[in-house]
Formats: structure tokens, C-alpha cells, sequence
């Protein structure tokens, strides 16, 4: 008799089943309007030209290989994310207060993101603090936080059906009247899954409302990255001290015994002491969810 016995057949994803039910739909005039990929007139996949000619070089380039990268992932990949994400000009990469780790995908940084604000913001091992999702957000992402031991995963105002934009006001209520200390899930660009993204003099009120209640931000960034990967980046950007290597060791410590990593986005923590601090943990984080090899 099998040990798994008694697993109850799992409920289809429903934007992946969207998508099996359109390639099974005979209309001849249909259109895929479910998960953002390039497509060609023709319905089928399309790789970007700078991108077949970047993979072109990499094979033929011999001072590549598929040793293990460094644990906290490749540092000119590290380097050029984190300037992506906050500018060459970035005072805080001039002032040495930014640290980065590569994570395995969108999906993967928000792991790692999960996984050290559980182990050591509020003390060590919080699952109370609540963390605060967009309405609506992708499926996985308060899978990401309960899986992580998160407790109390709640839904914050996003868009607003009527006007079918978003709804600031309601966005800045929730983030005034949250309890203190919690902790806010924000899209930095490409809402998933409504495309909608605050304007610039919004995300300034957003930020003023934050400065105010000091509440913990982890930002969702989508980029870019090697290989025409999606690559998320997490940012975490605080005002400076001595305390950054200690942060970031954690990072590094928690990944490696969950996945193997081939490429990926990198998390970020800022002041240059804490930045010291936090990058002192992400070794060993890493290590219990990933091991990351070149390819």
C-alpha cells in the first residue's frame, strides 16, 4: 500500500490552467491574454535577438564554466543588479551601504526574503508580525509567507475595479492604520497581476506615509537579467550603522538546503554597518534553501 495514500488531489493553478484550456480551445481567432511572455504574430514563443546573440557568446566563450559561484552568487551580477535597481549615481552604493545576493527568481528572492525577516526581524524566529499583501497579488506570494511561518498574512487596498486603476487612498489608509512594525509587500514596477504601478509623485506619498509609521518595506522588483530570466531584485535600503554584515550573513546561511540556483535576483540590504551585519547571515541562509552552480 503506497505511504501516499491518503494525498487529496491538489486544485489546478488557475492561471497555468487558464493557459491549458486556451491551447486546447480550437477557435481559430483566440488570443492568450493570461502569463506576460513575448509572442510572436503566430502565437509562439520569441526570444529577443540580443538575446540569442548574447547566448551565442557565452557558449563560445572559454573563460566561462559551471563551477559553483560564490555563495552569495556571482558579484558582477550582484553589482550591476544593484545599480539597475538604484542607480549608478546611488549614495548608497557611493557611501558602501548596499550588499546583494543572488536569489533563484522572482519567486526565489521573496523566499529569501520571507525566510530572514522570519528568522531576525522582531526578534529571532517571528511569525506574529503581519506581513501585508497587495489586493490582489500573485497566488504564490502569500504561499511564500505562510510557508515561511508567517502567521497573519493580510491583503492591503490595491486597485480599484471601479475606476480600474489604483486606489491610493485606500493603499495609504491601510498603510496609516496597520499595526506597528508590519511588514508591506510592494511591486516597485509591473504589479502582478494588474499592470498597475503608482506614478512617481504617488510612490513620494506612499514613501512619506512610510517614513512616518516605519513600516518595514519588502520590495518585489522584476528586471531583466541574464539569459532573458526574469529576475526579481529585493531591496532593502536603511539609513546606516554597523550592523549589515551581521544582517546579510543570515541571507547567505539560510538558502542552500531548499534549491539549487543556476542564476537569479539579488536581495539587498543597506546601511553600511547594518548592511555589514545583514550580509553576515546570508551565507548560512543561503545554504539551507540553495547551491548555486554557473551555467
Amino acid at each position: 500500500m503506497s505511504v501516499f495514500r491518503d494525498v487529496q488531489q491538489a486544485a489546478p493553478v488557475a492561471v497555468f490552467k487558464l493557459t491549458q484550456d486556451f491551447n486546447n480551445d480550437p477557435f481559430p481567432n483566440k488570443v492568450n491574454l493570461g502569463v506576460g511572455a513575448y509572442r510572436t504574430d503566430e502565437g509562439k514563443p520569441w526570444v529577443l535577438p540580443v538575446v540569442k546573440k548574447v547566448e551565442k557568446l557565452i557558449v563560445h566563450d572559454d573563460r566561462l564554466n559551471h563551477e559553483y559561484l560564490p555563495i552569495l552568487g556571482l558579484p558582477e551580477f550582484r553589482s550591476s543588479a544593484s545599480k539597475i535597481a538604484l542607480g549608478d549615481d546611488s549614495p548608497a552604493i557611493r557611501e558602501d551601504r548596499v550588499g546583494a545576493v543572488q536569489c533563484l527568481g522572482g519567486t526565489g528572492a521573496l523566499k529569501m526574503g520571507a525566510e530572514f525577516l522570519r528568522r531576525f526581524y522582531n526578534g529571532n524566529n517571528n511569525t506574529k508580525t503581519p506581513i501585508y499583501v497587495s489586493a490582489p497579488t500573485w497566488e504564490n506570494h502569500n504561499g511564500v509567507f505562510n510557508n515561511a511561518g508567517f502567521e497573519d498574512v493580510r491583503p492591503y487596498k490595491y486597485w480599484d475595479a471601479e475606476k480600474r486603476g489604483l486606489d491610493l487612498a485606500g493603499f495609504l489608509s491601510d498603510l496609516e492604520s496597520c499595526p506597528e512594525r508590519s511588514i508591506f509587500v510592494l511591486h516597485a514596477c509591473a504589479h502582478n497581476p494588474t499592470g498597475t504601478d503608482p506614478t512617481q509623485e504617488q510612490w513620494k506619498k506612499i514613501a512619506e506615509v512610510m517614513m512616518v509609521f516605519i513600516a518595514p518595506i519588502l520590495f518585489k522588483r522584476y528586471i531583466r537579467g541574464l539569459y532573458l530570466k526574469l529576475k526579481a531584485h529585493i531591496l532593502l535600503v536603511s539609513r546606516g550603522g554597523s550592523c549589515f554584515r551581521s544582517l546579510t550573513r543570515p541571507i547567505r546561511d539560510s538558502p542552500q538546503g531548499t534549491w539549487r540556483r543556476t542564476h537569479g535576483p539579488s536581495a539587498t540590504s543597506s546601511p553600511k554597518a547594518s548592511r555589514c551585519s545583514a550580509l553576515s547571515h546570508s551565507p548560512r541562509t543561503l545554504a539551507s534553501i540553495m547551491s548555486v552552480w554557473a551555467t
